[in-house]
This record gives C-alpha cells, sequence and structure tokens, in this order.
C-alpha cells in the first residue's frame, strides 16, 4: 500500500469524543495513516449485523490493512454478575491484522483460518483497560504497520473455534432459508447464496412461501424469478434479488420488506421447486 490503511468498526455512535481520540492518536503516531470509518452504529441488533462488516467491508480493504473492532463486549458475562475481564486479540487472516476483545465476533467473521492468532497484554495502571481501542490498539497499530510481527507482541491464543451461521437447507424439492442479515432499509438478505440457489434450482420453476411462526406460512405467487435489477419494478413489490455479499435478498422497490411484511431473524423462507 501507498499509505498504511487503519479502519474503525465501533459502537461508540457520533456524539461522543470516543472516534475522535482515537483519530487522534493514529494520526499523531503513524506517518501518512488513512483512517477509514466502517461503522460506528449503536443499535447493530444482532452479532450477525456486525459480521458481515467484517467479513465483506473489512476483507475488501488491502491486505496489510489494520482493522480495530469494538463491539459488544461479554455483556452476558456482566448481566451474570461476573466480573469481566477483557482479553485483547490480535488476528492475523489473509494479510489483514484484526484488534478485537471479542472473540465470538471473530470466530463468526472470519471465514478462514487465522495465521497467527496472539493474545495481547492489557496495560498497566489506572482504567486503561476500559478504553482500549485508544490505551492498547492505536499503539499495536502502529508497531504492526512499522513492521513488528503479531507473535512479538503477546503470546500464542488457542484457535478460533468456526461459528458459522446455521446454513440454508436443502432436501431435494425444498430449500429452506433464514434472514442473515437486515439492513437501514428493510431488505432481508437470505443465508444461501444465489450461486447455490441456481444448483439446488436445476432450472426448475419455484414457489416462495415464508414461515412467520409454526403453522403460519404466506405464499407469494408473484416471486417467480430472481430480479437483477430492481430500480424498475413496481414500487411496493415483493422481490428476489441477489445482495452485494452474492446472497438472495428479499426487497421492496420503495419500500421495506421488514415493516410491510414483518419479516424478522427467525422467519424461515422456503423455495419449493416444481
Amino acid at each position: 500500500m501507498n499509505a498504511p490503511i487503519v479502519t474503525l468498526t465501533t459502537d461508540w455512535g457520533d456524539r461522543d469524543h470516543y472516534v475522535a481520540m482515537v483519530k487522534g492518536k493514529l494520526y499523531g503516531t503513524i506517518p501518512g495513516v488513512r483512517v477509514v470509518d466502517l461503522s460506528h452504529s449503536q443499535d447493530w441488533g444482532s452479532m450477525a449485523v456486525a459480521s458481515k462488516i467484517v467479513q465483506y467491508g473489512c476483507m475488501s480493504f488491502p491486505a496489510g490493512t489494520v482493522h480495530i473492532i469494538d463491539f459488544c463486549d461479554d455483556l452476558m458475562s456482566r448481566a451474570a454478575g461476573r466480573q469481566y475481564r477483557p482479553t485483547p486479540l490480535l488476528a492475523l487472516c489473509r494479510g489483514h491484522f484484526f484488534l478485537c476483545c471479542n472473540r465470538k465476533l471473530l470466530e463468526v467473521s472470519l471465514e478462514a483460518e487465522c495465521d497467527t492468532l496472539v493474545a495481547l497484554p492489557l496495560p498497566q495502571g489506572g482504567c486503561s483497560d476500559v478504553f482500549l481501542a485508544h490505551s492498547l490498539f492505536c499503539d499495536v497499530a502502529a508497531s504492526l504497520i512499522g513492521g513488528v510481527h503479531p507473535s512479538e507482541l503477546g503470546d500464542a491464543a488457542s484457535p478460533l473455534a468456526r461459528r458459522g451461521f446455521l446454513q440454508a437447507q436443502y432436501d431435494g424439492s425444498v430449500v429452506s432459508a433464514r434472514p442473515g442479515n437486515i439492513d437501514h432499509y428493510g431488505n432481508v438478505t437470505l443465508n444461501l447464496r444465489y450461486d447455490d440457489f441456481e444448483q439446488y434450482r436445476a432450472g426448475r420453476s419455484f414457489r416462495m412461501e415464508l414461515e412467520y411462526q409454526v403453522g403460519t406460512v404466506e405464499r407469494f405467487p408473484s416471486v417467480t424469478e430472481v430480479c437483477r435489477n430492481y430500480g424498475n419494478e413496481i414500487q411496493g413489490r415483493l422481490l428476489l434479488t441477489v445482495s452485494s455479499s452474492g446472497h438472495l435478498q428479499l426487497a421492496i422497490n420503495q419500500g421495506s420488506v421488514v415493516q410491510l411484511l414483518g419479516v424478522n431473524y427467525t422467519t424461515i423462507c422456503r423455495f419449493v421447486f416444481l
């Protein structure tokens, strides 16, 4: 890269000083750095949503990019009354560096095995472990961009478990898929890749059904094909299209699938081949 890149993915929002502090430190310690905001949403909704930022956002950058991710600490441990102690991790995967305290997020996001995974030592003194993106990750990013190998920055950590989300199920005549991501437009991306769908379909026609709860099924006879460009389609019509990640997506031209149909992460979408 002509200039080093550091991306930021957090749940800090855009009203407070946290983003400015981290950017200021990065610009002050890494000559020529470009800091890119991927998202600072305070309403992620689910781990699935955040994982898509890593899978399709972070991995779209050039190899050598450092990704600082500060999202969703171990809230379950806090809620259960157990003492929370962050475990900052540095992962090297396909030439990308990931700095994150959320092990589960890395496990559901990184599709390839990590070349290196280390546990970073916590900073000493005061409350420095409260804002690790500033007190630790900025310095680690500077070291990585300066050429230091990850293994020199911490101790080897146990490998990440494979935590992929549920995959679509196919039984020969029916494919059952679920929402894998719901964006802020109300479009619903399914956990079924278009290429796999076409392979299962094998040239057959199909009908689409949505099951909102057990025994409650609604059919959509107007959905008979995959629309590759819905900009000119009838406003308010439900469409089956292909998302930017290559997955099937339910969308409505000038509308929201979530608001108009009530689709959520528990909805089952079935394609019955005829």
